[in-house]
This record gives C-alpha cells, sequence and structure tokens, in this order.
C-alpha cells in the first residue's frame, strides 16, 4: 500500500515542478518580450549626441581663405586636459572651410583644435594657432529623449597670422 503512495507523490511531484518551471519559464517570455506590462525595454549601450563643427580658416589681416591648413583634434570631456584623445585629422579646402563631425556620449565636451600650415610658401607661411570649443549639454537639440540626445553646431572662423619675414 505504501509504494502506490510513494509513486502517486512521485509523480504530483513531477508534475509541479514541470508546472513551476514552464510558469516561470513563461512569465519572463512575456514580460521581457513587453507583451504584458508594456513600458519598459532593456536597451544596452549609451545615449549618444551628435556634434559638429563648421569652419573657416582666415588670414588674420586680409581676412582671405587660407586653403590646405591642417587641422588636428582632440576631444576633452568638459576641460579635463588628461582625459583628452584625438580624432581624426583634417585640413582646409580651397575656399578655407572644415568640417568636424562627431558622435559621442552626451556630456560637456571641448574640441581643441590645432592649425597648422602644411604647404610651406604656396599659400604664405602661416603661425600654428590652439582653439577650444566647448559643448554642453545644454547646446544639444532634438533628439527623441531616449538614445538619441540630439545634436549641437557651431560655426567658427579662426584667424590664423602670417610668420613675419625675416
Amino acid at each position: 500500500m505504501k509504494r502506490p503512495i510513494l509513486k502517486f507523490k512521485r509523480i504530483i511531484h513531477h508534475f509541479y515542478s514541470r508546472l513551476v518551471i514552464v510558469s516561470v519559464s513563461f512569465i519572463g517570455l512575456l514580460t521581457g518580450c513587453e507583451i504584458i506590462g508594456g513600458g519598459f525595454v532593456a536597451m544596452y549601450g549609451m545615449p549618444i549626441a551628435s556634434y559638429k563643427i563648421n569652419g573657416n580658416i582666415v588670414d588674420a589681416t586680409s581676412k582671405q581663405a587660407i586653403p590646405n591648413i591642417q587641422i588636428s583634434t582632440l576631444m576633452l570631456q568638459g576641460t579635463d586636459t588628461e582625459s583628452g584623445f584625438s580624432l581624426d585629422t583634417i585640413y582646409s579646402d580651397i575656399n578655407g572651410k572644415f568640417v568636424i563631425e562627431w558622435k559621442e556620449v552626451s556630456i560637456d565636451l571641448t574640441f581643441v583644435l590645432k592649425t597648422k600650415d602644411i604647404d610651406g610658401q604656396e599659400n604664405g607661411l602661416y603661425l600654428e594657432q590652439e582653439i577650444s570649443i566647448p559643448f554642453s549639454e545644454s547646446d544639444l537639440s532634438g533628439g527623441d529623449g531616449s538614445w538619441d540626445q540630439g545634436s549641437a553646431e557651431k560655426s567658427i572662423t579662426i584667424e590664423i597670422n602670417e610668420q613675419l619675414k625675416k
């Protein structure tokens, strides 16, 4: 008589275990896939913002555009010079214009641009110059309030001085 009761308990236990496993799996599937409950979506990564600098390089005296000036870009978090890293090196076009575009987490950033005349006497000899362009979170506009934190754009004119002739 004991044997059938043990067998029955084992069957009930087995059925109950399977039922719990299936129920928990089903609840996890439903809530994880947003079929019920809604609202929360698991996302991985970091919110990103777009930054753009439209620049123009001109002679400080004549205000004429200077082509072929090398622009090295360093990006700093805030103004901390220890946290910076180099971005791309670009060159001003024939009209002295350049564009820097970068996507980064939406924090306060400072772009440090260093100009260098690399073509020798071709367009005149110009001194190197360094300029800082800060962006703060308040500069951002647009965005969806989620992953796209918006964009910020600044236009600058960099006036560089010609080297004194010896």
